[in-house]
């Protein structure tokens, strides 16, 4: 474990453990913190979210990976346009959907976020921006979900040279892209002609 730090883990309900929360900004005060999703909706509700593993605690926490782990469902319904941003010094697992249906909501999953070469992004459930950009950094990024930003940017973006991209199921995807040194990328409108030449 090159950087111990506290894990954190998304629930379902309103309960938070080893969890401060001030203005819209949630950090670990401890190993295994726990997150309530509604808590996540609510702060929406009057502003960005920002959601941080940190390397607090009494000894000998932190001694986790720094990784956080989304297992509840969360739509936003307000009309403002927020954003939801997701540090981890380790990895980053969405085994759940997060989705807006009112206003946009930008999301950032930002693993890695040390940049000691170690935090992927792995995603496995739908992220809905409704029209907000959405940005994914890591060491490597997998697809086994849909992302729609119905008009808004998709960011891929490495925290190490040689990161890799899969669009496809399982380690075996269908589409890679190694060592990426874009800003963004984007895909083609399947409707409109291959150009010529």
């Amino acid at each position: 474990m090159l950087d111990p730090a506290n894990d954190i883990e998304v629930i379902s309900g309103g309960t938070n453990t080893n969890i401060n929360e001030s203005s819209g900004n949630f950090t670990t005060t401890d190993d295994s913190a726990k997150i309530g999703v509604n808590n996540i909706v609510t702060a929406l509700g009057s502003g960005d979210v920002t959601i941080t593993t940190g390397t607090a605690g009494t000894p000998p926490a932190p001694s986790q990976s720094g990784n956080v782990s989304w297992k509840a469902d969360m739509t936003y319904t307000g009309s403002t346009e927020r954003t939801l941003t997701v540090n981890a010094i380790g990895n980053i697992v969405t085994n759940n959907k997060i989705e807006a249906t009112g206003g946009k909501l930008n999301i950032k999953l930002n693993a890695d976020s040390d940049q000691d070469g170690t935090g992927y992004v792995d995603i496995q459930a739908n992220l809905i921006s409704n029209g907000g950009d959405i940005t994914i950094i890591g060491t490597d990024v997998n697809f086994n979900a849909y992302v729609q930003t119905s008009g808004g940017d998709l960011t891929l973006s490495p925290s190490k040279n040689d990161a890799l991209v899969g669009f496809g199921t399982g380690a075996g995807g269908g589409f890679y892209i190694a060592e990426i040194e874009f800003a963004w990328l984007l895909l083609p409108n399947p409707d409109e002609p291959e150009p010529k030449g």
